[in-house]
């Protein structure tokens, strides 16, 4: 299944998407692991990200994706400590767990988030820090499973910025292993 095929292979990459069809149940997942009760807010944008069709799509395709609660590795007791997991979650920030899928072979990930307009670095565009962040986490996601020792850091990330993401709008980001060198993902 094609995501993005206009960006190249070996780049993290965002596209703003957007809401269309009648609303649908929210799945019965892992998605909602904070320790915290979810605001109107959260729950509409919840019932939001559930019904855009690349999160159907990719949910129905479970021959090659495996949808992932996103924080279901990170402790409560880290989580206060944790940037995205934690700081940055809430209204008008990171609103709701992104929808998160994982190839089969574990070289893609493809995440679909909300951004809110509390995380902006001028009036109404997201923070390109905080889109560096997101690029970071969800290239991590795909290369960790391909490192040995199954552990990384990243040594580099270089970011050329296109066009402004505007904030309060859901996009995607999708990221791509296309080799592995020692301890080296591209």
């Amino acid at each position: 299944m094609p995501i993005l095929s206009e960006q190249p292979k070996n780049m993290a990459s965002f596209k703003p998407i957007s809401i269309g069809g009648e609303s649908s149940d929210i799945i019965a997942d892992n998605t909602q692991t904070m320790n915290f009760l979810m605001s109107a807010k959260a729950e509409e944008l919840q019932q939001q990200l559930e019904d855009i069709d690349i999160v159907k799509a990719y949910s129905a395709d479970t021959e090659s994706w495996n949808r992932r609660s996103a924080f279901s590795l990170i402790t409560n007791e880290y989580r206060v400590h944790h940037l995205t997991a934690g700081s940055l979650r809430g209204d008008d920030k990171l609103g709701v767990s992104p929808a998160l899928f994982q190839s089969i072979d574990e070289t893609q990930v493809l995440s679909v988030l909300h951004v809110g307009k509390a995380l902006c670095g001028h009036p109404n565009i997201t923070h390109g820090g905080l889109l560096a962040t997101l690029l970071d986490e969800i290239t991590a996601l795909t290369a960790i499973p391909n490192l040995p020792g199954k552990t990384g850091f990243t040594a580099n990330l270089n970011i050329n910025y296109r066009h402004p993401c505007i904030a309060d709008q859901f996009i995607v980001a999708h990221s791509e292993i296309t080799s592995v060198e020692g301890r080296k993902a591209f």
